[in-house]
């Protein structure tokens, strides 16, 4: 969900000349990897690839409507596709969801093996 979810970063070419925005991508991306860092050291190579390709692709958005920012028609034309990538994390998520209720493991303890207190 969060490599889903991260592009939405990228779609702010408008706003580029404010530092928030600038830091939000930056964070971004730094976070993809940092993660992408963690899931190499415990062995998890198609999680270190799907977030590094994440980082590689916010960089690449980026920079493409960074360079071609006036040859857009309408300005605000990437933030349509910010809302496309918040309904597609909230769908990843939604379906993680359902797919973890419906697992056996869900069905024999409503409240998982966790102690109550503690």
């Amino acid at each position: 969900m969060l490599v889903a979810s991260a592009p939405m970063a990228a779609f702010n070419s408008d706003n580029w000349s404010m530092l928030p925005t600038q830091m939000m991508v930056m964070m971004t991306v730094i976070i993809l990897l940092v993660i992408a860092d963690i899931a190499l050291r415990a062995g998890h190579w198609r999680e270190f690839v799907v977030l590094t390709a994440g980082a590689i692709l916010i960089v690449a958005i980026q920079e493409l409507f960074i360079l071609q920012a006036s040859t857009l028609v309408r300005l605000w034309d990437p933030t349509e596709y910010k809302e496309f990538f918040i309904a597609l994390g909230l769908a990843i998520y939604g379906f993680e969801t359902w797919s973890r209720l419906r697992s056996p493991a869900a069905r024999l303890s409503p409240l998982g093996s966790r102690p109550l207190a503690g």
